[in-house]
């Protein structure tokens, strides 16, 4: 297995500075996202939520890789973290706005879909190891395992079908966020 190289910060911020950044960042989310936006983000975050879960109950890892194996028992347990899902409503309203502007084509949508998964694991994944000193929401393993762990290129498969899966549902998820605004 690769050697991981330490996280960028060897202590979690100070409880004053990190309520400052949290502070700063929310500020930050509620003044520069819009409210048809924050829904998109707060859909996004809902949604991704169990399909985090049944992804990592469905999959076994063995040395860094990991392996789609819904038959075989005993797959590891279902996992999320409220990190993750508070880092998805922070972040999620901008980076989802990226998808306006991918080939209204599902192939080529999904095959663009997990460089813009990779860019969310890289701005959340940094903004948790600042935040705490590593990321508590995941890390990555493996030979192609980069920048703290904080993305796994052999997944570009999983995510690759993650934007098939995403493709159909965009025009819904505009739909019900312009409804509200």
């Amino acid at each position: 297995m690769n050697a991981v190289p330490a996280p960028l910060y060897k202590q979690p911020l100070s409880t004053a500075v990190f309520g400052l950044v949290v502070i700063i960042s929310v500020a930050l989310y509620l003044t520069t996202s819009t409210l048809e936006m924050k829904i998109r983000g707060l859909i996004g975050a809902i949604g991704f939520a169990p399909t985090e879960y049944l992804f990592y109950q469905l999959t076994v890892e063995d040395q860094g890789r990991v392996i789609f194996a819904p038959l075989k028992f005993p797959n590891r347990k279902g996992h999320t973290t409220l990190h993750q899902f508070f880092s998805n409503i922070l972040f999620l309203p901008y980076i989802l706005e990226i998808l306006t502007f991918m080939p209204k084509s599902i192939v080529p949508f999904a095959f663009l879909f997990p460089f813009v998964v990779w860019l969310i694991e890289i701005v959340e994944g940094f903004y948790l190891i600042f935040l705490f000193g590593k990321n508590p929401a995941w890390h990555y393993y493996g030979n192609d395992a980069y920048l703290w762990g904080t993305v796994k290129l052999s997944y570009f498969k999983y995510w690759f079908v993650g934007g098939l899966l995403v493709y159909p549902s965009l025009d819904l998820l505009w739909g019900i966020s312009r409804t509200f605004t």
